[in-house]
C-alpha cells in the first residue's frame, strides 16, 4: 500500500524472500518496498502470511514518511512493550502524530485492521497539511 501511495517505481522481482513466489501478485510491491528501505525482512523471508505487530507498521510509516517530508526530528521518549530495535520508529510517531504515547497500542503485540487503517489515515492527514 505505501509503495503506491508513495507512487514508488516498481522493480522486478528477484529472490530476495524464499517466501515469495516471483508469481505472486504482490512480489514487485514486496521488492520495491524492501529496496527502498520500507521493509526488512526476517532471516530471509517476508512472512507475507504473517500477521504485523503494531511496531512493524509504524517503521513502514516513518520510513514513508520520511521518505516523502524528510528526517523527523525527536524528542526521546521512554517506551515499554516495544522491541528495541522499534523504540526510534515510534519516538518518530509519537513526534509526527501517529500515536500519543506507548499506551495507545501494545507496539510489540499482532495489531488489527482497524489500527493499521488509523495509523495509516493519520500519515495521510499529516502528509497532506
Amino acid at each position: 500500500l505505501m509503495v503506491r501511495i508513495l507512487n514508488l517505481n516498481l522493480v522486478e522481482y528477484e529472490n530476495i524472500f524464499e517466501d515469495v513466489s516471483k508469481d505472486e501478485w504482490y512480489a514487485e510491491n514486496v521488492l520495491t518496498a524492501y529496496k527502498s528501505g520500507l521493509v526488512e525482512g526476517y532471516a530471509g523471508k517476508f512472512r507475507p502470511n504473517d500477521g504485523i505487530k503494531a511496531e512493524e507498521i509504524l517503521k513502514i510509516l516513518v520510513e514513508s514518511y520520511e521518505k516523502k517530508m524528510g528526517e523527523i526530528i525527536f524528542e526521546e521518549e521512554s517506551f515499554k512493550n516495544t522491541s528495541d530495535w522499534a523504540i526510534i520508529y515510534a519516538q518518530k510517531a509519537m513526534k509526527i502524530g501517529l500515536i500519543n504515547d506507548d499506551k495507545e497500542f501494545i507496539l510489540n503485540e499482532k495489531a488489527l485492521r482497524e489500527d493499521a487503517a488509523a495509523l495509516i489515515y493519520r500519515l495521510l492527514e499529516e502528509v497532506e497539511q
